[in-house]
Parts: structure tokens; sequence; C-alpha cells
């Protein structure tokens, strides 16, 4: 009597495989990836991150200099 290999898995193993080796990087590809965050993505968000909150100052500086002047004409 022979047994045969069940080979019904196979399919599974070369699809985890080639998953796996598609989020495997190499070395110039993750070195280039962590440039462009590091040097791209993240000094622009800062900077729009800066720009929100100086632009939200001076709105605020606004409203208050305009409140200030509303409640200056209601004392005379």
């Amino acid at each position: 009597m022979q047994f045969r290999r069940v080979n019904h898995l196979w399919p599974r193993r070369v699809l985890a495989f080639r998953a796996v080796m598609v989020i495997a990087l190499s070395s110039f590809s993750a070195t280039l990836g962590l440039v462009v965050v590091f040097f791209v993505i993240f000094p622009a968000l800062v900077t729009g991150l800066l720009a929100l909150s100086i632009a939200l100052v001076f709105g605020e500086r606004a409203e208050n200099q305009a409140y200030l002047a509303r409640r200056r004409e209601s004392r005379r």
C-alpha cells in the first residue's frame, strides 16, 4: 500500500509566503521610505500645523479686539 502525501495546504503556504514577501523591503527601499517619511511628510505636517495654529492665534486676537471695541462703545 502506497501513501499519498496530501498537498492541499501547498497553495496556502505559497500565498502566505508571497504576502510576507510583499511586506519585506530591500535596504534601499526601506531607507528611501524612511527619508521620505522623516524629511518630507513629517516636516510638511509640522509646517501645516504651525500655520494652522498661527492662523487661529490671529483669528482669536481679532475676535478679542472686536469684543473690546464693542465693549468700549457700549460704555460711552
